[in-house]
């Protein structure tokens, strides 16, 4: 009564396959002060206090398991980077609290837990668009993980789905050539947004650009190639039932 649950978090077998959170996390940003009670002699010491991580070892740090080399998954992975975050915070270092709310919100769409990434993601975005911090690579991404994440929770999302799938589409032409194939990537998805809520002719013209940069860069036998073919293919059909049925 009173324990702490273990939990498997990585591929590790044997006596290394189970660890207390508590361990787990300590082990990735110990804490200042650590107080150890004695089992036997009920009498408390205090441990020497560990280094503080180093700013650079902080950014670096994911969560992977050090013997194994496996990415840790589910709480493991979400404690381990909710701490990683809170020291990030604490430090008040703005491009690491963005950068590590990024990671935590990727690791809750990987989950398909859709709300709880949203949040993060939204702090990283509003980070990244502040001039004293400006990185458009990764603003860019923000705009497409929040416009995924908001397609995934819905029809009755898709107009801000929309908006952020047009932002990266901006901010990737502006920086990297309307040909390049991070450009062709945000015109595929807001494609197959579009499709979804009906919005044939919209969604084929940018597939057809999309499928266009993809023959170019990647050839027509290259999977991404072969999706963009398949969708416009998809469309056209969506635009000859529509028009027959007249709705």
């Amino acid at each position: 009564k009173g324990e702490e649950t273990l939990v498997n978090p990585c591929a590790c077998a044997g006596k290394d396959k189970f660890v207390h959170m508590s361990c787990l996390l300590h082990r990735f940003l110990p804490l200042k002060k650590e107080m150890v009670k004695r089992q036997r002699t009920g009498s408390t010491i205090l441990k020497t206090p560990p280094p503080e991580i180093s700013l650079t070892a902080l950014e670096n740090l994911t969560p992977i398991c050090p013997a194994c080399k496996g990415v840790y998954v589910g709480a493991a992975a979400v404690d381990v980077l909710t701490r990683k975050l809170e020291v990030m915070i604490q430090r008040k270092h703005g491009r690491g609290v963005a950068n590590a709310s990024a990671e935590l919100a990727n690791v809750f769409k990987k989950q398909g837990r859709y709300e709880e990434a949203l949040p993060h993601y939204r702090v990283s975005l509003q980070i990244h668009q502040d001039p004293n911090e400006p990185n458009h690579v990764n603003e860019a991404v923000d705009h497409c993980n929040i416009a995924f994440c908001l397609k995934s929770l819905g029809h009755r999302y898709v107009e801000e789905a929309e908006v952020h799938y047009k932002e990266a589409i901006k901010i990737r032409i502006r920086d990297l050539g309307p040909g390049h194939l991070d450009v062709a990537t945000c015109q595929h998805n807001l494609a197959i947004l579009l499709q979804g809520v009906h919005r044939f002719e919209e969604a084929i013209e940018l597939a057809e650009i999309a499928a266009k940069i993809r023959i170019v860069k990647n050839g027509e036998g290259h999977v991404t190639t072969k999706l963009s073919t398949v969708l416009v293919e998809r469309l056209k059909k969506d635009i000859l039932r529509q028009e027959v049925c007249g709705t």
